[in-house]
């Protein structure tokens, strides 16, 4: 009898508990499950991909790029972050990668004047690790990025004979330019919402990989050459391919 007391007591207080809900503002949604009611996150992932115009500043080597290459201006970027959100700021570390890879008939002679069968090889591939500050305006249909961020670039100048030499002789006639680059990365943003003016739903609301906000952005940033003697690693400085250089572009931006 007292375990019945009890139940019934216990079935009381979720009864009254019920209709004080029920009995409150109408704008307010009830949930029956206590982890389905929105929690407060401390912040949200952001992902951007992008197509980005650059120019190397060393005329030099831009001229010499140029000049073996062809026109080489075009450079994917990705890269992702996470913010603590302090709305309407919000302060993220993240990583950026971009590659290019670029093969054109080598030059025989110097000045270059004509083209041999062998096959010269340009890889490009810069990375960094940066610290972001993004102010939003309008609930998020306007927002400004400023990032500044540390980068290494690899670069690779190489030469393949593979289908100009005999069989008995290696693939590589020379292989050399394994080389690495520094900078300081600044840069900045202006970002323009695709979702119409507010922000989107709560997460609690969407589905597990919905972006809260869609962005297509304008950006730019310039690297400031570090110049350093090696990297962690041993790995060597070149002052040759020097590949300081800015960019700018348009990416879309995902906020999950």
């Amino acid at each position: 009898m007292r375990y019945i007391l009890c139940l019934l007591l216990l079935l009381n207080h979720v009864a009254y508990a019920r209709l004080d809900l029920d009995s409150g503002d109408k704008n307010e949604k009830s949930y029956d499950n206590p982890s389905s009611l929105p929690s407060k996150k401390l912040g949200f992932f952001s992902v951007d991909i992008g197509l980005s115009y650059f120019y190397l500043t060393n005329k030099k080597v831009q001229d010499l790029v140029k000049q073996n290459f062809g026109h080489v201006n075009l450079l994917p970027v990705v890269r992702g972050a996470y913010f603590f959100d302090l709305n309407p700021f919000a302060i993220g570390i993240g990583f950026q990668v971009s590659y290019m890879k670029k093969k054109a008939k080598t030059f025989l002679d110097n000045p270059p004047t004509k083209r041999g069968n062998a096959t010269e090889v340009l890889v490009y591939l810069p990375y960094q690790f940066f610290l972001d500050f993004k102010y939003s305006l309008f609930n998020s249909f306007l927002v400004f990025d400023t990032w500044v961020g540390y980068e290494e670039a690899f670069v690779q100048n190489r030469r393949s004979c593979s289908n100009a030499c005999n069989s008995d002789r290696k693939a590589w006639i020379s292989e050399f330019g394994k080389y690495w680059n520094s900078y300081l990365v600044l840069g900045g943003s202006v970002g323009f919402s695709l979702r119409g003016l507010g922000r989107g739903s709560e997460r609690s609301e969407r589905g597990f990989l919905e972006p809260k906000n869609i962005l297509i952005k304008l950006f730019y940033e310039h690297d400031i050459n570090l110049k350093m003697n090696e990297l962690i690693g041993r790995r060597e400085i070149t002052s040759v391919l020097d590949m300081t250089k800015g960019h700018g572009g348009l990416s879309f931006s995902f906020e999950i």
